[in-house]
This record gives C-alpha cells, sequence and structure tokens, in this order.
C-alpha cells in the first residue's frame, strides 16, 4: 500500500496558503463553536496486527476510546462543545473470530453512549464498517432517518452544526465492492469497477476503498448549492480521502475522488490561485491512518490520524474549534494540530 507520506508537512498545491502546523494551547479568543473529531477506531477483540511498519492496536482501543469521551463529556458539559464527529471504521471486522463482530460493534457503541444524550454525535460509514450489514451499524449507531439512500436510516445526510455552519456527511461506501444487493449503488458500483481497474494511473480503485454514486452525487451538489444560498460555511466528512496532490495518498482515495473534490470545491481544484470557497472550507476524512493535509481549491483537506494506532499510553482524537476567520485543529496524543486559515 506503501509508505505514508508525512502529516506534519502541510503544502498548498495552488499557490495560496497552507495550515500552519503549531498550534497554542489555548487561543486568545472563544471559539464560535467546537466539535470533537475521532477517526478509526478499529476495534475488534482479537490480537495486534501490523501494517506499513505500523502496528494497530485492536484491544487497546475501548479504553482509549473511553478516555477521549470522558474528556468530551466534560468540556459538554462545560459548553464548550457542540457536536461529536466519527469518521468511519468504528470496528475492524473480526479475522479471528468473524461471529464476535456484532459484540464489537457493541463494545464501541456502548461507549460512544456515555456523551451526554443531548449532545448531537455524528457517524460516517467506513469500509471496515461493512464487515457487518450496513442496516445493522446504521441502526446501532442511530444515523438519521430518511434523507440520503440506503433505506430508513440515511447512509448519508447533512446537519446543522451551529448558525451559518452546515456538515455534510458522505458516504463513500456507497459505491463499493461490499456493496449488497438493495445497498447503494449496486449495479453502478460494478459498472465503475469494471471501467476503472486497479492500475498505477488509477491505485485508488482497491477493495478497500470505495466510492461516491450518481445519486449521492447530485444530493452532495443540491446541498453545497442549498448552503450557498443560505450562505453558509460548509464542512464535508467522508471516510475516504478526496483531496488532491501528492499530500493525499491517492492508494486511499475514494475511486471517484476527482469527482467529489470537484463538488466539493465548486470546480476549482486544479485552478491557479483558487480563492478560498464561501461555501465548502474543510473536507475531513479518515481511513489512511497516517493522517495528511493539503490546501487546494480554496479547501483545507485533512485527513486524521487513527486511534486505533495509537501508542500504548497514548491516544488520538481532536477538538476543531471554530472561528470566523479560522479552523483551529487541537489534536490529542499523535493527531498533528493545524490552524486552518477560511
Amino acid at each position: 500500500m506503501g509508505a505514508c507520506l508525512s502529516a506534519t508537512a502541510p503544502r498548498a498545491l495552488d499557490g495560496k496558503k497552507a495550515a500552519r502546523p503549531a498550534l497554542p494551547p489555548s487561543s486568545s479568543s472563544q471559539p464560535l463553536f467546537s466539535v470533537g473529531v475521532i477517526a478509526d477506531i478499529q476495534y475488534a477483540d482479537m490480537a495486534d496486527s501490523g501494517v506499513e511498519g505500523r502496528t494497530q492496536r485492536f484491544r487497546e482501543a475501548p479504553g482509549k476510546l473511553a478516555e477521549a469521551i470522558a474528556e468530551l463529556s466534560s468540556l459538554a458539559a462545560g459548553g464548550k462543545l457542540q457536536a461529536v464527529l466519527t469518521l468511519g471504521d468504528i470496528t475492524n471486522g473480526n479475522r479471528e473470530d468473524p461471529a464476535r463482530n456484532p459484540a464489537d460493534l457493541e463494545t464501541v457503541a456502548s461507549i460512544l453512549d456515555r456523551l451526554p444524550h443531548t449532545l448531537p454525535v455524528h457517524h460516517i460509514l467506513g469500509n471496515h464498517c461493512l464487515e457487518l450489514p450496513r442496516a445493522d451499524v446504521l441502526g446501532r449507531l442511530r444515523f438519521p432517518e430518511g434523507g440520503g439512500g440506503n433505506g430508513a436510516r440515511s447512509s448519508y445526510y447533512s446537519a446543522i452544526l451551529a448558525p451559518g455552519w452546515r456538515l455534510i456527511a458522505l458516504d463513500t461506501t456507497d459505491m463499493s465492492g461490499h456493496t449488497q444487493a438493495g445497498e447503494g449503488a449496486v449495479a453502478e458500483s460494478a459498472a465503475y469497477a469494471a471501467a476503472h481497474p486497479l492500475s498505477p494511473a488509477e491505485p485508488q480503485m482497491s477493495a478497500w476503498n470505495g466510492g461516491v454514486g450518481r445519486t449521492q452525487a447530485a444530493w452532495l451538489a443540491g446541498e453545497l448549492a442549498g448552503a450557498a444560498g443560505a450562505g453558509e460555511k460548509v464542512v464535508v466528512a467522508g471516510h475516504h480521502q478526496a483531496g488532491p496532490g501528492a499530500a493525499v495518498r491517492r492508494t486511499h482515495a475514494a475511486w471517484n475522488w476527482e469527482a467529489i473534490a470537484g463538488l466539493v470545491s465548486g470546480g476549482k481544484v486544479g485552478s491557479a490561485g483558487a480563492a478560498p470557497s464561501s461555501t465548502a472550507v474543510l473536507y475531513l476524512a479518515g481511513h489512511d491512518h497516517c493522517g495528511g493535509y493539503a490546501y487546494a481549491g480554496g479547501v483545507h483537506w485533512v485527513t486524521l490520524e487513527a486511534l486505533v494506532e495509537a501508542p500504548t499510553g497514548g491516544n488520538a482524537w481532536a477538538v476543531l474549534d471554530f472561528f470566523v476567520d479560522r479552523v483551529e485543529v487541537r489534536g490529542r496524543g499523535s493527531v498533528t494540530s493545524r490552524v486552518l486559515e477560511c
């Protein structure tokens, strides 16, 4: 799958500003609102495994998550947190005993249930989530009802984070080799994969990635247009990376990342000197456990480091503080802190 890129070396790809990686312990002014973010918890009741020279500490994940949830709950109780967002791969899928998969999901979900019931909690689907039936994951994690596709509960949806700010949560497993009958874009997935075989020119076409189908893409365009009409700024979240440039690993990108990036940036990705978007400010992803960053098309493309690979005794999650002119990523543990001007 290739080696990790440096998560601490931001680069601007269109001549505009990049993130400043260093972040002071506290800002001199109060944020408009804050959101807790966790990527790739990826719990399974099984032994550690290695990938690309790194260790996935599956059984340590619940303890690290519980620590994060305790701090996030405290922030919420103090009025300093308005929502929590997880970026997919809540569980890993148990290679040692797949029969444990439902219990593994329940272990993680029950820890997330410790958050205050008045605090909005938003989730997105990851490829590992589909080791269980999609409907089971959507139901247990209380995805919203109606709206985007995939049955009674929506695998993609939008939500208001705070006045003037909207979250658009994508399902980048919609078009996927994991998609089953009655879920997502099944026929479209097969046709797209056949037309775009895995190759050096299209390294994103691996089975562990996925994409956004036509119906969801039209929905995304409509949501972005609606946000622009309402004068809202937007945070887009998807499990798979969609950002352009060498700062984002193509091996871990969504199948149709270029189409997603074009919609999110309003067609400005690849345009030299593109001005900041008045609508989409930030695209958040997980999936690539190393993390990553790019600035292009007026959008900050941020991949959060994975909780499952946090060192023993450490952790990996973040609080995002939203200001009028910037978003501050305050990383905990191995998550990189950044100041994203917007």
